[in-house]
């Protein structure tokens, strides 16, 4: 009688046993929380360097290029130092706008530009374009190759466009004018590049001795 009893009482304590093991397996603590530390992924705008060149037309006189001899020009319609451009869809198809990526650092500049006088805005979609005295500059998607001012007195876009001329004086005198004569034409029917970046078929225009300048 006793043994029985006693086998009783251990099938008990097994079964109380058992029962509690699964009772606390179905309800096993969470994990703890991850304690990794990601590494931030946002680095810091890298400088690049602009580098510009003159070039010469009969119809224009000294005009602003760009290192591999694309001209660049301003548009009347947009304010100077109002910090914004008028030209975007259809027209910055026509004339790509030159964007400038990371910190402005300037570099070669040809006699007659002033290197405090560019700056830069920021565009609706976030990109940064180049200004001189206030003014956003483009490029002319008709501009097929280097040391082209296809884009001289073109009106279209609410305003005329004209090549940035550097006249032949003391970079601190610097000023944005148009040449003495401009014609005036419809926008050639061309696809603008994607980017601001043109062809760069070397330039054949003459260029002026270049100073270089650290600004940015």
């Amino acid at each position: 009688m006793a043994n029985t009893v006693l086998i009783a009482i251990a099938a008990l304590v097994i079964v109380i046993i058992i029962a509690a093991a699964v009772f606390l397996g179905g309800h096993a603590a969470p994990p703890a929380a991850s304690t990794t530390t990601h590494p931030q992924t946002t680095a810091p705008p890298t400088e690049q360097t602009q580098s510009f060149e003159s070039g010469s037309s009969p119809s224009v006189g000294t005009y602003l290029e760009n290192a591999t001899g694309f001209a660049l020009y301003y548009l009347t319609a947009d304010v100077p130092n109002s910090g914004s451009s008028t030209c975007y869809g259809q027209c910055a198809t026509f004339w790509p706008p030159y964007i400038v990526a990371g910190n402005l650092s300037m570099g070669s500049l040809p006699t007659g530009a002033n290197a405090s006088a560019f700056g830069t805005i920021t565009r609706t979609n976030g990109s940064r374009q180049l200004t001189y005295q206030g003014r956003p500059l483009y490029y002319y998607a008709g501009d097929t190759a280097a040391g082209q001012v296809n884009g001289q007195g073109i009106k279209a876009f609410g305003g005329v466009w004209y090549a940035v001329t550097l006249q032949a004086q003391p970079a601190s005198s610097t000023t944005i004018a148009p040449a003495a004569t401009t014609s005036v034409a419809p926008p050639v029917s061309t696809t603008a590049p994607a980017s601001s970046t043109m062809p760069t078929t070397s330039s054949t225009a003459s260029t002026s001795s270049t100073t270089t300048l650290v600004w940015g």
